[in-house]
């Protein structure tokens, strides 16, 4: 797993734009304004060719007709999404990750942390 950190407004949906286009990977997103933002982004940004992203909503309810719940995601705001999916606000959250000892895969001045679990 990789977590990207940035601050608001610093590239994170972008490097998830590029990085589904390179992988072919489904963006994840926690509604349909959301979606539409980061589809105009991607066309904006001209990458026409990323998989146009999914939602929550589509991902549960829709998901398995059209082959998606074992997929692989990226997810955007995935604050976001955790609070969509506990149903209230999550004032502290805490994670465990270890370090891949191959830090050729970091990119330190994106503030990326590379990491497996």
């Amino acid at each position: 797993m990789k977590l990207i950190y940035k601050g608001r407004g610093e590239g994170k949906t972008t490097e998830l734009i590029k990085l589904s286009v390179e992988t072919n990977t489904y963006i994840l997103v926690k509604d349909q304004n959301r979606q539409r933002q980061v589809a105009d982004l991607a066309q904006a940004l001209g990458y026409d060719s990323m998989l146009f992203p999914v939602t929550l909503n589509e991902h549960f309810n829709a998901g398995r007709s059209r082959g998606m719940i074992n997929r692989r995601f990226l997810i955007d705001d995935a604050d976001d999404i955790l609070q969509c999916l506990i149903g209230s606000d999550i004032p502290i959250l805490a994670c465990s990750w270890t370090k891949k000892e191959d830090e050729n895969e970091c990119d330190n001045s994106k503030k990326t942390i590379c990491c497996s679990r």
